[in-house]
């Protein structure tokens, strides 16, 4: 099986990344609970690749960057002759942010910061390590996909995976 689908006598990898966490609402406050992070790399329409991770007390926010920061280790790492990498997403927060001219690119030039009130921004670290890969590669498209559309698509797979790394399942 190739690493790689060819279109366009372009050598394109394909990456669908998903993130799910849980909170609970105790005494009128908001508790973070478990998370999961997970991504899978997509070959003439087949699964090669996949990988998933399982966080405590954390976001969905920080788990949907941190399948698509395992993604691009694992393209990194393994891929580099690849010329164009797609990631598929359904969070609208990281495709903006890192998609070319999102708001990642601003917080670089504010020196990690947001606004003219230069305010912090949150999952910061793990937003610095993904903006590593995407300055070692410039040809990374960001696609926003509908997510939970109930329709069998790869979207709806790495969403099972990521829910799975949240309970903990091996």
């Amino acid at each position: 099986m190739n690493d790689f689908t060819i279109i366009e006598n372009k050598k394109k990898t394909i990456i669908y990344c998903d993130g799910a966490a849980s909170m609970k609402c105790v005494n009128g406050e908001y508790i973070r609970e478990s998370g999961g992070a997970a991504f899978i790399l997509i070959d003439n329409n087949e699964i090669i690749y996949e990988e998933k991770k399982h966080f405590n007390q954390t976001t969905n926010n920080f788990c949907e960057l941190y399948a698509i920061y395992m993604a691009l280790k694992h393209f990194h790492n393994n891929f580099l002759n690849s010329d164009c990498l797609k990631i598929y997403c359904d969070s609208a927060y990281c495709v903006n942010m890192l998609k070319p001219g999102g708001w990642v690119y601003g917080w670089v030039k504010n020196d990690w910061t947001r606004g003219k009130k230069h305010e912090p921004i949150e999952n910061i670290e793990i937003i610095k390590e993904i903006y590593n890969y995407l300055e070692k590669n410039k040809n990374i498209e960001f696609i926003k996909v509908k997510g939970h559309s109930g329709e069998k698509d790869w979207n709806d797979y790495v969403d099972k995976l990521a829910v799975k790394a949240k309970m903990g399942v091996k």
